[in-house]
C-alpha cells in the first residue's frame, strides 16, 4: 500500500477521534441552554496520591426545562472564590441534561 493512503488513512482516523471527543462541546455551542445553578458543595480537590493540587471541585444542582433537578460539576482553580448569592451560569443539551457545564467553560 502507498504511504500517500497510509497517511491519509491516519490523519482521517485522527480526525474522527477528534470530532467524536469534541461532540458534546459542539452540541452545547449549537442546542445548549443556559440556567441558573444553586452551588451545593465546594472542597479542595486532590490528586491521585491524596495530595491537594491546587484546584477546587465544585458540585451544583439547576433545574431543566421540565423543572426536574440535575446536578452537575467543575473543576475551578484555587484562587476561585463562591458567588455570594451562591449561583453559578450553566448550559445543558435539553434533550440530555446530564450533559451539562459551566457556561463560558469550553
Amino acid at each position: 500500500m502507498p504511504i500517500f493512503l497510509k497517511l491519509l488513512g491516519a490523519g482521517l482516523l485522527m480526525l474522527g477521534i477528534s470530532l467524536y471527543m469534541i461532540q458534546s462541546d459542539i452540541r452545547l455551542r449549537i442546542w445548549g441552554v443556559e440556567a441558573e445553578a444553586t452551588l451545593t458543595d465546594a472542597w479542595a480537590s486532590k490528586n491521585k496520591y491524596g495530595r491537594p493540587n491546587g484546584k477546587v471541585k465544585v458540585e451544583y444542582q439547576f433545574q431543566d426545562q421540565n423543572h426536574k433537578l440535575q446536578y452537575g460539576s467543575f473543576t475551578a482553580p484555587a484562587d476561585w472564590t463562591i458567588p455570594n448569592d451562591m449561583k453559578q451560569k450553566v448550559t445543558y443539551l435539553p434533550h440530555k441534561p446530564a450533559v451539562n457545564r459551566r457556561s463560558g467553560d469550553s
